[in-house]
C-alpha cells in the first residue's frame, strides 16, 4: 500500500496499519490503477491469483466510491478524506475468475485473474545426454514457468557444485573446461513466494576427436588465358579462378572434412563463392583445371570476415568419393582474395579433417566359469558394454549387466559363462 497524504496523526497511524498489511502481501505482484473523476487509467487488467490491485485516487475534488465484485475488499471513501487527500484502496485477488469494479460515475474496470500454475523449470540447452569433446565449454539455458513472478533467481549446478546464479531473464550460464566424464547439469528456480523447482539433464564429455590439418600440394590462380600463377594470393574472381590441389589421404575414419580459407584482401567483394571439385589430378595445377570439376555448392561467406578469421566449407562427401591420387578445389566468385601457400595472413588454405573417436580396447579373460571384461577409464566417456548372440547385419546388441566397477584404472564387468556363444563390444550408440 502506498500513501500520498497530509492527514492528521490519527489517520496516519491508521494508514500505517494498512501498510503493514500490504507488506505481508509483497511476495505477489502489485498492479496500480489510477483514478480521477474522468475515469480509471485502464478498463481491463490481467493478473494472477494472489496479486494485489491498488486503486489510487488522484482527484483532489471528488471522493472515490468503489463498488462492484468482489466487494469485500473495497469500501466507499476509505480511508476518510476531505476530498483533497490522495489515498490507495488495496485488494488481493486470491481466486481465479473475471471480476469488475466501478466508481460512482459508472466507469468500470474488468479484472481477469488467471490461476497460478505450479512452478517449473525446463533446461532447453544443451539436450539431455548430449556429448561434447573435452575440454567442454557450453551454455546452459533454463526457462521457468508458473509460480509467482517475477522470479527471484536461477541457480545452475554441475553435479553438486554451484556453477552460477542469474537473477533475471534470459536465464543462461556458461560451463567451462569440463574434463572427460559424465555430468549432471541442473537448474533451480526460485519464485517470488520463495518456492523452488528443479530440473536436470545429463551430459557426457568425451575425448576430443582426432584432428588433422592438411595443406594443399599446390595452390594458385588459374587464368582463362592458360596461365597458372603460383606466387600470389588466391583469387576467386570471375575471370581467374583460385585452385587448390591435395594429395589423397585416408578418409575412412574422418567424420567431416572442411575446406578452410581466410581473406587476404579486404573487403570481400563477392559474398558467395562457387566451389567446384575435380578428381584425379596429377599433383600440379594446370591451365586445363580452370573450368574443371563439378559444382559442390555455393559458399556464403560470413559477414565481416577479416584477416586471420577462417571460413569453412564442408567438402566431406566430395573427398570421400574421390579416387585420387590427387583431387582439387576450384573457386569462382566476384573478386575475393584469400591467403595462399605463398602469401597468407594467419592461416594458409587447408583442409581440416575431424576423425572419429575410436572405441577403447576391450579385454576378455576367463576365470573358472566366469568371463572378466575390462577396458581403460581414460577416453571412454559415452561408451557402454553391449552383447549379442551373433555379429553381422541385423545383430541385436543389448546392454550388459551388472554395471561396470572401477578397479584401478579399468572398468570391469564379470559375467558367468553360459552354454551359448556371446559376443561383446563397446559402443557409443
Amino acid at each position: 500500500m502506498k500513501l500520498r497524504t497530509g492527514t492528521t496523526g490519527q489517520l496516519f497511524w491508521f494508514i500505517a496499519g494498512l501498510l503493514v498489511f500490504a507488506a505481508g502481501q509483497s511476495q505477489a505482484n502489485t498492479v496500480e490503477v489510477d483514478w480521477t473523476s474522468s475515469g480509471f487509467s485502464t478498463s481491463h487488467i490481467t493478473i494472477n491469483a494472489g496479486d494485489e490491485v491498488d486503486i489510487v485516487n488522484f482527484d483532489y475534488y471528488y471522493e472515490l466510491q468503489v463498488t462492484g465484485a468482489p466487494p469485500e475488499g473495497f469500501y466507499s471513501d476509505v480511508p476518510p478524506t476531505d476530498g483533497y487527500n490522495v489515498y490507495y484502496v488495496p485488494y488481493v485477488y486470491y481466486n481465479p475468475g473475471t471480476f469488475s469494479f466501478s466508481d460512482e460515475f459508472g466507469d468500470t474496470v474488468t479484472v481477469t485473474v488467471n490461476p497460478v500454475l505450479p512452478l517449473s523449470v525446463a533446461i532447453t540447452a544443451p539436450t539431455n545426454n548430449e556429448v561434447f569433446g573435452a575440454p567442454a565449454t557450453f551454455t546452459v539455458t533454463a526457462v521457468p514457468g508458473g509460480g509467482a513472478t517475477p522470479y527471484v533467481e536461477m541457480d545452475f549446478y554441475v553435479g553438486t557444485n554451484l556453477s552460477g546464479i542469474v537473477y533475471s531473464a534470459p536465464f543462461t550460464n556458461t560451463v567451462s573446461n569440463l574434463p572427460v566424464g559424465n555430468y549432471n547439469i541442473s537448474a533451480v528456480v526460485t519464485d517470488n513466494n520463495f518456492n523452488t523447482a528443479t530440473n536436470s539433464i545429463n551430459v557426457t564429455v568425451g575425448a576430443p576427436a582426432v584432428t588433422n590439418y592438411i595443406l594443399p600440394v599446390d595452390c594458385a590462380d588459374i587464368y582463362s588465358s592458360g596461365a597458372v600463377d603460383r606466387g600470389l594470393y588466391l583469387d576467386a574472381d570471375v575471370n581467374d579462378h583460385g585452385g587448390l590441389e591435395f594429395a589423397e589421404f585416408d578418409v575412412s575414419h574422418q567424420t567431416s572434412i572442411l575446406l578452410e580459407l581466410n581473406p587476404y584482401g579486404l573487403p570481400l567483394f563477392g559474398p558467395v563463392v562457387s566451389v567446384y571439385g575435380f578428381d584425379g589430378g596429377n599433383g600440379t595445377l594446370m591451365s586445363s583445371n580452370y573450368n574443371s570439376g563439378t559444382l559442390i555448392g555455393m559458399w556464403t561467406l560470413p559477414a565481416g570476415l577479416g584477416y586471420g578469421q577462417v571460413a569453412t566449407f564442408d567438402i566431406t562427401a566430395f573427398v570421400k568419393s574421390t579416387k585420387g591420387p590427387y583431387f582439387g578445389i576450384v573457386l569462382a566468385a566476384g573478386g575475393d582474395l584469400f591467403s595462399s601457400t605463398s602469401i597468407n595472413y594467419g592461416t594458409p588454405p587447408e583442409l581440416y579433417a575431424i576423425g572419429a573417436r575410436l572405441p577403447p580396447p576391450l579385454t576378455a579373460t576367463r576365470a573358472g566359469n566366469q568371463i572378466i571384461l575390462s577396458w581403460p577409464v581414460n577416453n571412454t566417456a559415452g561408451f557402454s558394454l553391449q552383447s549379442s548372440a551373433r555379429v553381422g547385419p541385423g545383430a541385436s546388441w543389448t546392454g550388459v549387466s551388472p554395471l561396470p566397477v572401477l578397479v584401478g584404472s579399468q572398468w570391469v564387468v564379470t559375467n558367468s559363462i553360459s552354454g551359448s556363444s556371446r559376443f561383446f563390444r563397446l559402443s557409443n550408440q
